[in-house]
């Protein structure tokens, strides 16, 4: 989505991208599994927030909900922007952000700012023509640069201000001294922050400048817009191998995205803070149940238990990975657990050791036959644990690793559920940083 010149031309092909390059990397095990792995998340572009706002918002936000949806060029039984969607579902702060990104990432980032590099959002029309040496510096990046770029006048940018928080078009610089020397565009539409055009002058790439530019971006949409949950740059598996292992120290994986153009959101209706908890009197005894209810802000971390492996399933495509020690767990129900996977609404996750399942767990989505929960909430049960592994912290890391799943798919709200005499369960509840139980009801089996 260009807003420098007509039209932004894309880089020509290259050997590195296209379907037949993205079937050439599939092919690998790990690749797939990672393909398979994705988490499936909706992301509302909140079109409707554009009233009142200038209607080049409208246009763009439909326009890039057009884009994605389209059906791929070559690949025409996929859409566009539906799968491998590089994506980082952003934590509550941006200090929290600032450590779940690669360690090689933050060094970069104090790197640039020990060579003087600064940052800030930037008028694009007022450096123009750093702007056409950043883009002549170099003659190839992620393929060929088009001629066009290398040798064209710079577009006039006529975009209007917006008047909200929720949809903009903001252009930022990073500087040494006075110079520009990396500059980028970023597409704001409610729940989205995504780079659309980003270019670090060749001469000045060793500095960091490229880290300290997109850092410097998403600590600006955690002070300026309030609905973003997702940051993100492009396509995952359509980029070459130094591009996808980049993406990924910024924190960006591969998402399945189902585009919304304008849902209910619930972050704009929901209140800014928490209710408090409610005192209960707690049953004695084990015929009722204690419910705990959990909200987070960024995934949280592990205590890795050696040997253990966790796997998340919102779709039966990572069971050929699991598919004998799956086997092994649930027998002839494996079928029946296909069927539940396949519904929208039903999930699960397990860690395995070897061959073994050793602890696994089911997900609800936004419903329970028990006691009512938000639409956008996970309901985490009926979870196990194999006896003979008990003690060993698999059924904390189990629940950990699914709350951060969890998250990275949109819900950052859990409950979850134990009777009054599991005190064992309790204590894994509260490890995973449940507070005291909101509610009980009575057990009906």
């Amino acid at each position: 989505m260009a807003s420098v010149d007509e039209k932004t031309p894309e880089p020509k092909p290259t050997k590195g991208k296209g379907p037949r390059a993205l079937i050439a990397r599939l092919r690998s095990s790990e690749d797939l599994r990672e393909f398979a792995a994705q988490p499936t998340i909706s992301l509302d572009l909140m079109l409707g927030a554009t009233e009142g706002n200038d209607p080049f918002f409208a246009r763009i936000t439909r326009e890039h909900y057009a884009a994605v949806r389209a059906p791929h060029p070559k690949l025409p039984v996929i859409r566009r922007g539906g799968w491998g969607v590089a994506l980082c579902r952003l934590p509550g702060t941006f200090d929290a952000y600032f450590k779940l990104i690669d360690g090689s990432a933050r060094r970069n980032f104090k790197k640039a700012e020990r060579a003087g590099c600064t940052f800030r959002r930037i008028e694009f029309n007022e450096h123009r023509a750093d702007v056409g040496d950043i883009r002549t510096s170099a003659k190839t990046r992620q393929g060929e640069m088009p001629a066009d770029i290398l040798t064209g006048e710079v577009g006039f940018n006529t975009d209007p201000p917006s008047t909200t928080n929720v949809h903009d078009y903001p252009w930022f610089g990073v500087f040494k001294g006075d110079r520009l020397v990396a500059y980028a565009s970023c597409f704001i539409a409610g729940e989205l922050a995504n780079i659309n055009h980003i270019y670090g002058h060749a001469e000045f790439q060793d500095d960091g400048i490229v880290p300290r530019l997109i850092i410097g971006m998403v600590d600006y949409v955690y002070a300026t817009y309030p609905y973003v949950k997702y940051f993100g740059y492009e396509t995952y598996f359509g980029a070459a191998e130094s591009l996808r292992r980049f993406k990924r120290k910024m924190g960006m994986i591969p998402y399945h995205v189902n585009w919304v153009l304008d849902g209910a959101n619930p972050t704009m209706r929901r209140a800014a803070a928490e209710p408090a908890p409610p005192k209960l009197e707690l049953p004695t005894g084990p015929d009722h149940q204690l419910v705990y209810r959990l909200r987070v802000s960024g995934t949280r971390p592990l205590d890795v238990v050696q040997g253990a492996e966790f796997h998340y399933l919102d779709g039966p495509a990572v069971l050929p990975w699991i598919r004998k020690a799956a086997l092994a767990r649930h027998g002839r129900g494996l079928v029946r657990t296909i069927a539940k996977l396949a519904t929208p609404s039903r999930q699960y996750y397990c860690v395995t050791m070897g061959d073994e399942i050793v602890s696994d767990g089911w997900v609800m989505l936004g419903k329970c036959k028990h006691y009512p929960i938000e639409p956008d909430a996970a309901l985490i049960g009926p979870t196990w644990t194999d006896p003979d592994k008990r003690g060993k912290g698999l059924a904390t890391f189990a629940l950990r690793s699914a709350i951060n799943a969890l998250f990275l798919r949109g819900y950052d709200v859990s409950y979850i559920d134990t009777s009054t005499d599991n005190v064992a369960m309790q204590r894994v509840i509260a490890r995973c940083g449940y507070g005291p139980p909101v509610a009980t009801f009575p057990r009906t089996d």
